[in-house]
């Protein structure tokens, strides 16, 4: 009654044990997602900066899901499960409200088939679908809260306030910055967003957002860009006939405003960072991007990634063009060669990064040695 959606067909719905939480993360969660699709993330996020070489990605996923899940919806089962402790009390009966929310979601705007949120679709379409999924968070949250607030007993605040008083996560505390921030995206950015939605037309115009889903995570940041300022066309970098037959592209995709902004303060080393307002700013003018990532199919140690990015104005390219370089002498410290558009580093390790500026845009190009960015120097001039 109070999202104002009505069931439409009985559902399966189920408590689970922590025990039982952790069994299904590790055998059902990321069930599609391989090990080479871990070891090609770790690729990008380990070039972005992002994480530390080394880092075993999938494991750092298994243990955080296994922390951090207190209940889910399985839009391919249409089943729901909230993961009960000694109880089933306040905390369950809010983890309840929500994830009741994702049903009603499911059932009214079924979520793998108009709204393609499906793993497959995901990979390829990434800035979309953390959009969207932005949307039905933000929708449970903010009904998760009403709930909470309208018929939540005394008894449920008490437990749910002893609950956040005494409540430890030591996984997530371990986490890279850049995937702690990412995990609370689409509840914290998405909740406003949402609620920018309700407080212009209450559930109606919500319900209207799920007919013409944002599609990017600019338009969850900034809520008056929606549905009006879709992202800039990216032509996508020559990268491929540079490199020849033996690569494989192992990235493709869109950074988008939110991982831009990650890209400039949540480094895994925090020196590198800038802090989160000077990169919100910077990323703020973001219209589009694109970007490759390509590897030695014989020696996945050599490889080779370009972004580009446009922006809305020549203030906003200014701005990034700055922001991106001061990033840049904090992680590779003093440049080897910097004009007022180009800036260009050797590390310690050999590889080498180019940054490149113009009035329509920036290009990033980073290349494990001087013989790979000699393979494709012709898009870096």
């Amino acid at each position: 009654k109070l999202r104002g959606l009505s069931l439409l067909q009985p559902f399966k719905r189920d408590t689970l044990s922590a025990t039982q939480l952790q069994h299904n993360v590790n055998e059902d969660f990321f069930k599609d997602y391989t090990e080479q699709d871990a070891s090609d993330d770790t690729l990008l996020y380990t070039t972005l900066g992002l994480l530390e070489p080394g880092t075993d990605l999938l494991n750092v996923y298994r243990a955080l899901y296994s922390e951090q899940v207190a209940g889910y919806y399985d839009s391919e089962t249409r089943e729901m499960y909230v993961v009960q402790g000694s109880g089933f009390n306040g905390t369950e009966r809010m983890t309840y409200a929500h994830e009741f929310t994702h049903t009603l979601q499911d059932q009214h705007y079924d979520m793998r088939g108009r709204l393609n949120i499906t793993d497959e679709y995901c990979r390829e379409h990434g800035e979309y679908c953390s959009a969207v999924t932005a949307l039905m968070e933000g929708d449970a949250v903010s009904s998760e809260q009403e709930w909470f607030y309208t018929y939540g007993s005394e008894a449920d605040r008490r437990q749910v306030q002893d609950f956040y008083g005494t409540y430890e996560s030591p996984v997530y505390d371990a986490s890279p910055e850049f995937i702690k921030q990412d995990l609370l995206f689409p509840y914290q950015q998405g909740f406003e967003f949402v609620q920018t939605l309700y407080d212009q037309g209450g559930w109606q115009a919500v319900d209207a957002a799920y007919g013409n889903p944002p599609v990017s995570t600019e338009q969850i940041l900034h809520p008056a860009l929606y549905p009006q300022e879709v992202p800039l066309d990216v032509p996508e970098p020559e990268l491929k006939a540079s490199l020849g037959s033996d690569w494989r592209l192992a990235g493709e995709g869109s950074l988008g405003e939110w991982y831009t902004t990650l890209l400039l303060s949540a480094g895994w080393d925090s020196s590198w960072r800038l802090t989160v307002k000077d990169a919100a700013e910077a990323a703020a003018g973001w219209g589009g991007d694109h970007y490759l990532l390509y590897q030695k199919i014989n020696d996945p140690a050599m490889f080779a990634f370009v972004i580009e990015w446009k922006w809305d104005t020549l203030e906003d390219a200014n701005q990034f063009w700055k922001a991106l370089t001061d990033m840049g002498k904090n992680r590779w410290g003093t440049p080897l060669r910097e004009s007022s558009m180009d800036v260009r580093w050797e590390y310690q390790d050999g590889s080498q990064v180019s940054m490149h500026y113009t009035q329509q845009g920036t290009r990033w190009v980073i290349a494990s040695n001087q013989t790979v960015l000699n393979q494709i120097a012709g898009i870096i001039k």
